[in-house]
């Protein structure tokens, strides 16, 4: 793998680490106000989700595209 390769899939994943990231934590925060403060991400998605709440669904699909961009990182360090 070339270097500038390297780094654009760098930037590519970094960039939608950061941004589904960001889009869970501002779901999160929206609704935590309607809960109590101590509740977790993982409760609130799951009672969104049954509520029929789509942001339930989308904290959860968030979160599985930021695990995939960090975990796709980890094995860009050993391809390099």
């Amino acid at each position: 793998m070339n270097p500038a390769t390297y780094h654009v899939i760098h930037l590519v994943l970094t960039l939608v680490l950061a941004i589904s990231g960001l889009a869970s934590w501002r779901i999160y925060y929206r609704h935590v106000r309607e809960q109590l403060p101590d509740t977790s991400a993982w409760a609130m998605m799951k009672r969104l989700r049954s509520e029929g709440d789509p942001d339930g669904t989308w904290i959860l699909v968030a979160s599985g595209i930021s695990t995939a961009a960090g975990i796709g990182l980890l094995v860009l360090l050993n391809v390099r």
